[in-house]
C-alpha cells in the first residue's frame, strides 16, 4: 500500500490489479499490468510514477498516473517482494542474492552487497547514514553499510526475539522498528547495535 501527494491510496493485489482510490472523484479506480502476475510492493517516486513487483513474473513495472498507463517494464531472474525507495529516489530491490539499486527511470542498476544475502528478503529500510537496512524470512536483520560490507544481528547473537522479520521502518529519531513473525514489535537502534 502506499499513499501519492493527493492522498489516493493505492493498493497491489493478489488477483493481479494495481487500485487506488481517487479522492477526488471518491471512486475506485482499477489497472490491470497487461499480464498475469501477483502485486507485491509499491513505490511512490517524487515525479509521481507508481512502481510495482510482480514476484511470480520477476518483474518491476511503472504506472504513469498523469496517463493512466503502465509505461516502463523490467525483467529479472529473480525478484523478492521488498521494495523501497531511497532518499534520491532510486529503488531498493533483491535479486536473488543480491541488493540493487536502482533508477527505474533509466534502468540503471548497481549492486550494494559484497556478499550473498542469505535468506528471503521482506523489508529494506534506509538510515541517514546511508544505510540498508533488510528485515529477511530466516536470517534476521541485516545492514549493508556504504562499503557493501555485510551485518547480521540473529536471535543468536543479538536481543532480537525473531529471525523472521517482515517490515521496517526508521522514525525521526533514527530508532528502528522490526516487525517480526511471533517476536513482537521490537526497536534497535542502529548506533549501538541493539
Amino acid at each position: 500500500m502506499a499513499v501519492d501527494e493527493q492522498n489516493n491510496v493505492w493498493l497491489g493485489s493478489d488477483d493481479e490489479r494495481l487500485l487506488y482510490w481517487d479522492r477526488a472523484k471518491d471512486s475506485w479506480v482499477d489497472r490491470r499490468p497487461g499480464n498475469t502476475g501477483v502485486i507485491k510492493g509499491i513505490q511512490i517516486l517524487p515525479d509521481g510514477s507508481v512502481w510495482v513487483i510482480l514476484p511470480t513474473l520477476a518483474k518491476l513495472i511503472g504506472f504513469n498516473p498523469n496517463t493512466m498507463r503502465w509505461e516502463k517494464e523490467y525483467r529479472f531472474d529473480t525478484l523478492s517482494t521488498a521494495i523501497r525507495q531511497t532518499t534520491d529516489g532510486r529503488l531498493i530491490l533483491a535479486t536473488g542474492d543480491d541488493v540493487i539499486l536502482m533508477n527505474p527511470h533509466s534502468g540503471v542498476r548497481q549492486v550494494l552487497n559484497r556478499e550473498p544475502v542469505n535468506g528471503q528478503i521482506r523489508a529494506f529500510e534506509q538510515d541517514v547514514e546511508g544505510n540498508i537496512w533488510i528485515g529477511t524470512h530466516e536470517f534476521g536483520l541485516v545492514k549493508i553499510d556504504r562499503s557493501g560490507k555485510t551485518t547480521y544481528w540473529t536471535t543468536k547473537n543479538s536481543a532480537i526475539s525473531s529471525d523472521k522479520i517482515f517490515s521496517l521502518h526508521i522514525d525521526r529519531n533514527n530508532l528502528l522498528w522490526i516487525g517480526t513473525w511471533h517476536g513482537g514489535l521490537l526497536s534497535f537502534s542502529p548506533e549501538n547495535g541493539q
